[in-house]
């Protein structure tokens, strides 16, 4: 017998994965009754089972081949028709899904460090397609908002760009990211 869910909620945390202190196994479900017979979908396994399966499926093909451990700093700088582009985003990405993204944010001299999982922690060894956006800020009732890209799709979309550098092992100063427009 199926019940319907009406609404399913679990907190959890990674404990297959490297510098993961600990897991939260909790399920919960609106609407059933504690201590009633456990949940099932149709082939007969219990919510909490395919919900821990899927996490570790997750865990598996998503971001593995990186960890906090075996990034590189990097650092940059961007320019738009030889002037440092100031609150620019950089996002490098590899053509492998399982390598995360790294990306940062230039400052008023248009440099950057990158950040894959924390703060300024780098990015993994390899090649990277680099893609810039640069919000104009709007103001809306007194806020300031992030506008629309002003820059052009060739440098601001990840199919299109041309822009691509390499991270090595250790530091690593990129060579300029000199945009035309």
């Amino acid at each position: 017998m199926c019940r319907r869910i009406s609404s399913v909620s679990w907190r959890f945390s990674w404990s297959a994965v490297p510098d993961v202190r600990g897991v939260v196994d909790q399920l919960s479900v609106a609407g059933v009754p504690a201590g009633s017979a456990p949940i099932t979908t149709n082939s007969g396994h219990t919510i909490r089972t395919v919900a821990g399966l899927l996490m570790l499926a997750v865990a598996v093909f998503t971001g593995c081949n990186a960890s906090p451990s075996n990034l590189n700093p990097v650092q940059g700088q961007v320019t738009v028709n030889g002037q440092p582009l100031p609150n620019a985003q950089v996002v490098l990405r590899s053509d492998d899904p399982t390598i995360p993204i790294a990306q940062g944010q230039t400052d008023a001299e248009g440099k950057f460090s990158l950040s894959t999982f924390n703060k300024h922690d780098g990015a993994p060894e390899g090649e990277f397609k680099v893609t810039v956006a640069y919000y104009r800020h709007i103001q809306v009732e007194g806020d300031l908002f992030p506008g629309p890209n002003v820059l052009p799709h060739k440098y601001s979309d990840p199919a299109r760009t041309e822009l691509r550098v390499s991270v090595r092992k250790g530091d690593n100063q990129l060579p300029p990211i000199t945009l035309q427009l």
